[in-house]
């Protein structure tokens, strides 16, 4: 456990003094500083958390806990010289801070503090790998849980820490990732939606860099939705406040400004308007009014500015009488068309609760997020008599003729003629992988009942039948999925692939179509 505050302060106020009487090696004063304003900033945080922790306000300790322990990993990583085991005791005992919390949370005190994410479960929808990805890199904190996505039975991965080149590689892509984890081969969204975590939306936007940030729009256009709280809302948005122009290190997937709320370490009510769509899941028991939600440094706008915001809902408002917040809009929702994913912004922080209505306000606005993944897209009409090649890579820049991902599905248009509706298809994908194929006139939709389907494992796929006239769809499915398994290193915890890696650069396959 942590020393108590008191001592704390001592050792802190202690090594301080040290430090300033120590005369600086030359060239090494304004590194020493730096380390210095971090070590105090770290230190601040640590005893807000401790206070909050003492008050019995959990989720507020809980997010303190992270912020702490991000600063103090970045002074390990950036200063590896500054006090090393002060440091290493500090991360140690934060460790446990945060661990102790997660267990109280969930009301038992035996269980162990571990991660309940399973690395093997697929996604609730087909066509995708995962349901959600959540972001708790740079300058965010560092969650390894999210209570609404387990209550849903979500699947789910996450890059949590505070290393910038492990969050670019996943994020951004590398040599055996073209696309990084967010998007397959093609640009499609792997995962049904994003949810970002709160913290510093700036910061961690410029640690991304603008290839990681280009996927997470990629990841939208292509009908990938997104969910952000307190800095996750802020990193959606196009600016805050009265500046200009498009702020740099941010996503502008929403694209209008937010203001500040001004309002920090302190907890909020809203009201679920009726006519919101949260009202569709929960009715927060029937008085539309959600107490004691976190809040910390987060957004909102006033209601006569977002009325004319096209496209924009007001999900829930502010309810905190006398400040200038108060009936503003607190969440909201955007979409900019039914190809893209909706937007789904809290300015608050309810991520943390594992039970009651604040944790069934961000449970509703995931199901909320998840209803906005966009319409699947045809990769065009099967010729008769000619072959179809999935085959191209990402750098190809063909998406149309692309290899497929795991547990992708892609989508094809067939005409059946009335004079000769006897069709005869066949698919061949690269040996070793199992292709699945399903038939519906005129229906993209794979969670509806299919007329007709083939889930037989293998990678050859053949089909002679007299069709009705018309349109069909055909959709190609790759059954098979990466393995993976969670990787914790000092700086980060993530989903490391350690099976089936090539499938990350898709793989191919090829149709052909006649009728006779």
């Amino acid at each position: 456990m942590v020393a108590t505050r008191s001592k704390m302060k001592a050792v802190h106020l202690i090594l301080t003094l040290v430090m300033a009487l120590v005369p600086a090696a030359p060239g090494e004063e304004p590194s020493r500083r730096e380390a210095t304003d971090l070590w105090h900033e770290a230190y601040l945080v640590l005893i807000q958390a401790m206070e909050f922790e003492e008050q019995d306000q959990r989720v507020a300790a809980d997010a303190h806990f992270r912020a702490a322990e991000n600063l103090y990993k970045r002074i390990s990583r950036e200063y590896p010289d500054f006090q090393p085991g002060m440091v290493a005791s500090r991360l140690e005992d934060l460790k446990s801070h945060i661990s102790n919390l997660g267990t109280a949370r969930d009301g038992d005190h035996s269980k162990p503090a571990t991660i309940v994410v399973d690395p093997d479960k697929p996604s609730s929808r087909p066509g995708f790998y995962k349901d959600l990805f959540m972001d708790g890199g740079v300058s965010l904190a560092s969650r390894r849980d999210l209570p609404a996505a387990d209550k849903l039975g979500l699947a789910y991965e996450f890059y949590a820490g505070d290393d910038p080149e492990d969050q670019r590689r996943i994020i951004g892509g590398d040599e055996s990732d073209h696309n990084g984890t967010l998007l397959y081969s093609d640009g499609a969204p792997r995962f049904q939606m994003i949810y970002v975590n709160g913290g510093q939306a700036t910061k961690h936007g410029l640690s991304l860099g603008e290839p990681a940030l280009e996927r997470y729009r990629q990841h939208n256009r292509e009908g990938g939705a997104y969910c952000g709280t307190c800095a996750g809302a802020f990193f959606a948005c196009f600016n805050t406040n009265d500046n200009e122009g498009a702020r740099e290190g941010y996503l502008h997937i929403f694209p209008y400004k937010t203001k500040n709320t001004g309002i920090s370490s302190q907890e909020v009510s809203q009201v679920i308007p009726g006519g919101s769509p949260l009202l569709h899941y929960h009715d927060f028991g029937g008085d539309y009014l959600v107490t004691d939600v976190y809040h910390n440094g987060g957004n909102w706008i006033p209601l006569d500015e977002v009325n004319c915001f096209p496209a924009v809902e007001v999900l829930a408002t502010y309810s905190v009488p006398g400040h200038l917040i108060d009936g503003g809009a607190a969440i909201w929702s955007y979409r900019k068309s039914d190809e893209h994913g909706r937007v789904v912004s809290v300015g608050s922080h309810p991520e943390g609760e594992t039970g009651g209505e604040i944790r069934d306000l961000l449970e509703a606005c995931f199901l909320y997020t998840l209803e906005g993944v966009g319409k699947a897209k045809t990769k065009g009409r099967l010729i008769p008599g000619e072959t179809r090649l999935m085959n191209r890579s990402t750098l190809d820049e063909d998406p149309l003729h692309t290899k497929i991902g795991d547990g992708q599905v892609h989508y094809f248009e067939i005409i059946v003629p009335e004079e000769t509706p006897s069709m005869h298809l066949k698919i061949e994908g690269a040996s070793g992988f199992d292709f699945h194929f399903y038939l519906n006139q005129g229906e993209m939709d794979l969670t509806i009942p299919t007329e007709v389907a083939d889930r037989e494992a293998g990678s050859v796929k053949s089909l002679v039948r007299t069709m009705k006239p018309g349109k069909w769809i055909l959709a190609v499915e790759c059954a098979n999925r990466v393995k993976t398994e969670i990787r914790e290193k000092p700086d980060s915890t993530y989903f490391e692939v350690i099976a089936n890696r090539e499938m990350l650069n898709g793989v191919d396959y090829g149709i052909s179509l006649e009728f006779r």
